[in-house]
């Protein structure tokens, strides 16, 4: 929509997270998400930007990929996921066999996940990017999400080069 309700959104954020009001710069978040805008979100740790951007993603038509630096952010947001009920997300790292991540291919090419964690040099994998192809088939990619987003300034030294690629491969 092109002018997303607060008061509906609120409602969301009450009935899926238990959260009554937004915090400072998260609506702001969500309702540029709900309005197909891309958004650099800078917010204190613990502000909230995880939630924004799940919420976004329930709301709008698709599934979410973001893109995490370390398997401990991933196992993290799917555990915080699941405390609320979310269980349609997986996170996607080396530390599946391959059995489970064929599996794992094969059920997000079926859109059964609504957000799939992982690397990014996971995005330049083929298996993954053929994956993602089958995926958008019968449903959008509403939102990718580049969290942690320090780890693409090529100045710093959390640089990861497969942060460059991320917005070819999205397209």
């Amino acid at each position: 929509p092109s002018k997303p309700s607060e008061e509906d959104a609120l409602w969301f954020l009450w009935y899926i997270f238990r959260k009554e009001k937004f915090r400072e710069g998260q609506w702001d978040v969500v309702r540029r998400s709900l309005q197909n805008k891309d958004s650099v979100v800078l917010l204190p740790t613990g502000a909230g930007k995880s939630i924004a951007f799940q919420l976004s993603a329930l709301l709008l038509p698709g599934r979410c990929i973001s893109v995490d630096p370390i398997i401990s952010l991933i196992d993290d947001q799917v555990d915080n996921l699941w405390k609320v009920g979310i269980d349609r997300v997986i996170g996607i790292s080396a530390d599946l066999n391959r059995v489970e991540q064929k599996q794992v291919l094969a059920n997000l090419s079926a859109g059964q996940y609504l957000f799939c964690y992982v690397a990014p040099v996971r995005l330049q994998m083929t298996d993954f990017r053929e994956a993602l192809r089958a995926l958008t088939v019968f449903v959008p990619v509403s939102l990718i999400v580049i969290d942690e987003a320090h780890c693409v300034s090529e100045w710093g030294h959390t640089f990861v080069t497969a942060y460059l690629n991320i917005g070819r491969i999205s397209r």
